[in-house]
């Protein structure tokens, strides 16, 4: 059984260890590109990270719990510098190399990734979400993961335009998972043609692609109307997970994006129509307002996953 959480000093040294049992302590050390196993837990240090652990905090690029696979969000940054600053292309195709590595320190392969997560510099523009979002897809086969991709006003370091984060899912004797997609007919899609999918479905695990008010060509229905688009993104989500045997009940965390400012107002209209479709006591959520979502018109992304019975 794999463990859910090690806790690692700036050092690389691990000073707890968290179960479903509580915490002991354990004193290990993990070399720089090591593979260590802590009684199930498997941690991946790379030289990256350590670099980022001395500076910042000791965080992962990489950490394996049973058969979930989880990879930071991923930058052009090569030696505390930003790579190809201001090509959004470049650096996601050096992002996608860095996932791609971190993947392989477990044996894993893109075709193994559930969901992909992208956080980009954009304006709200078609020509801001496009370019980027084909040269990421381009390393999916099809039917590719459940996927997101979140404009943001910038990032952290001067010139970087994009991070890319993904969840993969690999059986603990290395052999792929076989998975179910989701892509309802009444279901919109994007301006063009990506691999993703609206819903998918591995083992015990139901990852969303973030849901939205658009049309068939990637137009907003209701546009900037934030009621309607939020009750839309929710219908869809439900049947998504129809599609997949699932419902609402299942869902375990929300994660929703919208269009507006930081003020209760903004937040309660949409908070209400998203809490109507759950019975008592209702799932974690989270909110995140920005200034702009990826399409004109398009005002709020809903992102869940859920939990169920195995296939």
């Amino acid at each position: 059984m794999f463990a859910h959480e090690a806790t690692l000093d700036c050092s690389g040294n691990v000073v707890a260890f968290n179960n479903r049992q509580g915490c002991i302590d354990l004193d290990v050390h993990i070399d720089h590109d090591h593979v260590t196993h802590l009684s199930g837990a498997k941690i991946v240090k790379t030289r990256d990270a350590q670099r980022f652990a001395q500076r910042f905090a000791p965080f992962e690029t990489v950490v394996r719990c049973g058969k979930m696979i989880f990879v930071s969000g991923q930058a052009a940054i090569v030696k505390g510098q930003c790579a190809h600053p201001g090509d959004i292309l470049g650096q996601t195709r050096q992002a996608m190399q860095q996932v791609g590595r971190a993947l392989a320190a477990f044996g894993a392969t893109f075709d193994d990734v559930v969901k992909v997560n992208r956080w980009y510099v954009g304006r709200g523009r078609v020509e801001d979400f496009e370019p980027a979002a084909l040269a990421c897809a381009a390393h999916f086969n099809e039917p590719g993961p459940a996927a997101t991709g979140i404009p943001l006003a910038n990032l952290a370091y001067d010139g970087e335009l994009i991070r890319i984060e993904v969840v993969a899912m690999l059986g603990e004797d290395g052999e792929h998972l076989p998975r179910r997609h989701a892509w309802p007919d009444s279901l919109w899609d994007w301006t063009t043609h990506l691999p993703y999918q609206h819903g998918l479905k591995c083992h015990d695990m139901i990852f969303l692609g973030g849901q939205v008010s658009l049309d068939k060509q990637g137009r907003a229905v209701s546009a900037g109307d934030m009621e309607p688009q939020t009750r839309q993104a929710m219908t869809h989500i439900g049947t998504i997970l129809h599609e997949l045997d699932a419902g609402f009940a299942d869902i375990c965390k929300l994660t929703t994006m919208y269009e507006g400012r930081c003020g209760v107002d903004e937040l309660d209209v949409n908070r209400r129509v998203r809490s109507s479709f759950f019975e008592a006591p209702r799932l974690p959520m989270t909110d995140v307002p920005q200034p702009v979502l990826a399409y004109p018109g398009m005002i709020i992304e809903i992102d869940a996953f859920a939990v169920v019975e195995p296939d």
